[in-house]
């Protein structure tokens, strides 16, 4: 053997939620609105929901006000809030889930939102865009494909390696 070890810097992607019309135009995650907003300056959206309430949420969102994007609602499945959103003065939908997005091949019109317990009636909210900012994991896609075996760090969720002894080479 070469190496003992190799350090792949494979980033991150956005965890995706998956609901009725998820995969609909106008369902983003966080880190793909913000390369939107910044790197390509190439979002259209006016009015958006963002899903979670965490650090990634309210950052995106104070972005996405600066770019003139009004925030409509934070859902959030737990009971309370996980960052400190009064900056944003934007009502925040607590013990909620998106239970489905409206519209179609030309993009969402609107998040359908309700209790977690899924009992009750539902509320539309009206929007063009729906941010998934719950959070980002390991981009590990490629590893996995390549054969490696990929552990878990139980000290750090976010943390993988790949057991190199298990890519074949080829």
């Amino acid at each position: 053997d070469l190496f003992k070890s190799i350090v792949l810097a494979t980033g991150s992607r956005d965890l995706a939620l998956a609901f009725n019309g998820w995969a609909q135009p106008g369902v983003v995650g966080a880190q793909g609105l913000h390369a939107l907003l910044t790197k390509y300056d190439a979002f259209a959206g006016r009015r958006m929901v963002v899903l979670g309430t965490g650090e990634l949420a309210r950052q995106v969102a104070e972005l996405a006000q600066e770019k003139g994007v009004e925030v409509a609602a934070f859902v959030e499945v737990l009971d309370r809030p996980q960052a400190d959103l009064s900056a944003q003065g934007v009502q925040v939908h607590c013990a909620s889930v998106i239970r489905e997005a409206l519209g179609g091949i030309d993009g969402v019109s609107a998040a359908v939102i309700g209790p977690v317990s899924g009992e009750g009636a539902g509320e539309t909210i009206a929007c063009d865009t729906i941010c998934l900012a719950i959070d980002t994991v390991p981009a590990i896609e490629l590893l996995d494909v390549a054969g490696g075996r990929i552990v878990t760090d139980s000290a750090d969720r976010k943390s993988t390696r790949l057991n190199s002894s298990h890519v074949s080479e080829s």
